[in-house]
């Protein structure tokens, strides 16, 4: 189920950024999963950029993301979240009641139909700082110091 705006106080549970499985295929971006009252969310955020395909879905992996390739991406140990019917800016993904993202190592964007992994990301806890932001304020307060 796709959600537009969510407007209740959400808990960031995970967060990071894709990556593409092959330099021929666009896809990039960043995500993050909230715990919103007693659901999850994955939102993609706007600066989500993926080359459009037929049959892409995201699913949850219990596999590491270093482990998943095209082959196994949909095997038995990852679960399917929803179609992706958005290819670019923000979109929302409500995740089925029964699944916890907390189970899981890896979130994937994948098409199914041709068995080609998309690319996808670690899950990693949220954190208030992202690393690339961090990485900046690092480097504005190193130039102070030396």
């Amino acid at each position: 189920m796709l959600v537009s705006t969510l407007l209740i106080a959400a808990e960031p549970m995970f967060q990071g950024d894709f990556h593409a499985d092959s330099f021929w295929t666009r896809f990039e971006g960043s995500w993050r999963i909230d715990k919103i009252e007693d659901q999850f969310v994955i939102t993609f955020d706007k600066n989500f950029d993926a080359k459009k395909a037929p049959d892409l879905k995201v699913f949850l992996s219990k596999k590491a993301f270093g482990e998943v390739t095209g082959k196994n991406a949909a095997d038995s140990d990852s679960v399917l979240i929803a179609p992706l019917t958005t290819f670019t800016g923000e979109v929302s993904i409500v995740v089925p009641q029964d699944i916890n993202p907390e189970d899981y190592q890896s979130i994937l964007v994948h098409c199914e139909a041709y068995a080609k992994l998309w690319g996808g990301s670690p899950l990693r806890p949220w954190t208030s700082m992202r690393s690339d932001d961090l990485y900046k304020l690092l480097s504005d307060c190193n130039q102070f110091l030396f």
